[in-house]
């Protein structure tokens, strides 16, 4: 087993905002990329974290150690936008597109 891939689909945030946060965790451990997603206050900090518990989840059910991975890959990749509309002056409307990401995260060994 080298690497491991965690996967969320369709996260109501745009890809953007997760890499920019993605990018602050990207080559740490495991251990040090939760502490430091603890201290970072947006919204695609949390959507990481959960992300990085589920991966915990997965090294224990296959006997592996957590502190002998290391995060070597985050992808933020766009996913479908949901499109409505906003209100506008004299009645007319103006479109207004909602992001949704398909977010990978890859841990391989040291």
């Amino acid at each position: 087993m080298k690497t491991i891939n965690i996967t969320k689909r369709y996260a109501k945030i745009a890809p953007r905002k997760i890499r920019i946060v993605g990018y602050e965790i990207k080559y740490l451990t495991i251990e040090k990329a939760q502490r430091k997603l603890f201290l970072i206050k947006k919204y695609g900090a949390r959507i990481l974290e959960k992300m990085l518990s589920n991966g915990i989840n997965i090294l224990n059910e296959k006997n592996l150690e957590k502190n002998d991975f290391v995060i070597s890959a985050i992808r933020a990749d766009q996913g479908p936008a949901l499109k409505r509309h906003i209100p506008r002056s004299r009645g007319r409307t103006s479109p207004l597109k909602k992001f949704q990401s398909h977010i990978t995260i890859e841990l391989s060994k040291k």
